[in-house]
């Protein structure tokens, strides 16, 4: 398990460090060479739009093909789009390579859940899923520290470069241990899960049943909606948040990503908290996920109030807003495909809720540029609110369909 466990850590984070290094970059590419929010929000935009398609061809083919081909594959990719748009000098090149970046790195989150779901048992399974979770705070914070620091010695083309020549090597690990233990599991000890009935004792056929009848059975369409909100507000924020650091309060483009790295410290504990909570109080990822909805609400009804003129509120407040969606996100797109296991549908329903996670991506990449560009960042505030509390609605609707889906299987 721990070899499992650790070469899918390594290799998931790496892959934030070839798509965040452009989010951590927009404040500078604005400052030294004149691109606008609307053109960088139209790139950081396409990325999230392509990897949202490419999230839903993935998880179909991560049932079907092998998962270390397809996350070498992508992995590799990557690698070799961030080299381009290191030589990049127009926003249309970059639109188009960093949508096929997107492309290229959906290839890699959904068939890694099918390996981790068919290879560990349940619990450990979920075990696993919540740890890998902690790749979102530990890619972010690698990502803005190494670009604040190329930015201020070489410039953000720099840190396209860097990106590249980390993943590489990553893939080809990724390629060498998995192959490995795909020799181990040919000699026994190393074994796949069995889904049959017989061996996991539900009472539910899931296996036997259309993936039609699956989302309406367990709710998927409103967990898929909760995602999307979700993707907008835990991406959008995260994509905007050194430039809205850089001009709400005055700081320099290599300051405001330094600050920007205090959210990720602060999201290594919404992930345990969230697991926590979910086991010990609720045991329904869905209240859960509504809670933390109505905790960031109430965060940004205090940023709204009273974080305008202070610095540190703000961080603090913003802090907590992307640990509860990081928290969602733990139950809505890493914990959710697990009950799919005994179905043989663990990647796809990942790669389902992914690229709803990642339409709201797109769409807040783009939107909340446009926005504050129209009409400043105060409205750009209380919009986030507004998502917030349709998220938290969403999720408490359909949590009485998914507690009565889970216990029957």
């Amino acid at each position: 398990m721990r070899t499992v466990f650790f070469i899918c850590w390594i290799t998931y984070t790496s892959t934030y460090i070839g798509r965040l290094n452009f989010n951590a970059s927009m404040g500078e590419m604005m400052t030294s060479d004149h691109f606008s929010k609307s053109q960088l929000g139209l790139v950081a935009a396409a990325f999230f739009f392509a990897y949202g398609i490419g999230q839903f061809i993935s998880g179909i083919l991560g049932d079907r093909v092998s998962p270390k081909l397809l996350v070498f594959l992508g992995l590799t990719c990557s690698s070799a789009l961030n080299l381009a748009m290191g030589i990049s000098s127009t926003y249309e090149m970059m639109v188009i390579l960093w949508s096929l970046n997107g492309l290229a790195q959906s290839l890699t989150w959904s068939p890694m859940a099918k390996l981790i779901a068919d290879r560990l048992p349940k619990k450990e399974s979920f075990r696993a899923l919540a740890v890998l979770t902690t790749t979102v705070p530990a890619g972010t914070l690698i990502t803005y520290l190494m670009c604040s620091l190329l930015i201020d010695y070489s410039g953000w083309r720099m840190v396209f470069d860097m990106a590249a020549f980390l993943m590489f090597p990553v893939a080809v690990v990724w390629y060498i241990v998995i192959s490995k233990l795909e020799h181990k599991a040919d000699n026994g000890g190393f074994t796949e899960q069995s889904p049959a009935l017989a061996a996991t004792g539900t009472t539910f056929p899931l296996h036997h049943t259309p993936l039609y009848t699956l989302f309406a059975v367990s709710g998927l369409l409103f967990i898929g909606m909760g995602a999307m909100l979700h993707g907008i507000l835990k991406d959008g924020i995260m994509t905007w948040m050194p430039t809205y650091l850089a001009e709400g309060y005055h700081t320099g483009s290599s300051l405001a990503i330094r600050l920007t790295m205090v959210l990720p410290v602060i999201n290594l504990a919404g992930v345990y908290l969230a697991g926590l909570i979910n086991r010990k109080i609720f045991q329904n990822e869905l209240v859960t996920a509504a809670a933390l909805f109505a905790l960031t609400v109430l965060a940004l009804l205090v940023l709204i109030g009273y974080g305008k003129n202070s610095l540190p509120l703000a961080l603090l407040m913003l802090g907590i807003v992307t640990s509860a969606m990081l928290g969602v996100n733990a139950m809505l797109v890493s914990f959710v495909p697990v009950y799919f296991r005994e179905s043989g549908r663990v990647s796809t329903v990942s790669g389902l809720l992914n690229s709803a996670t990642y339409v709201g991506s797109a769409l807040s990449s783009y939107g909340i540029g446009a926005v504050a560009e129209q009409l400043g960042w105060g409205f750009t505030r209380l919009s986030w609110c507004v998502l917030a509390l349709g998220g938290a609605v969403i999720c408490v609707i359909a949590s009485g369909r998914w507690r009565a889906f889970t216990r029957k299987i």
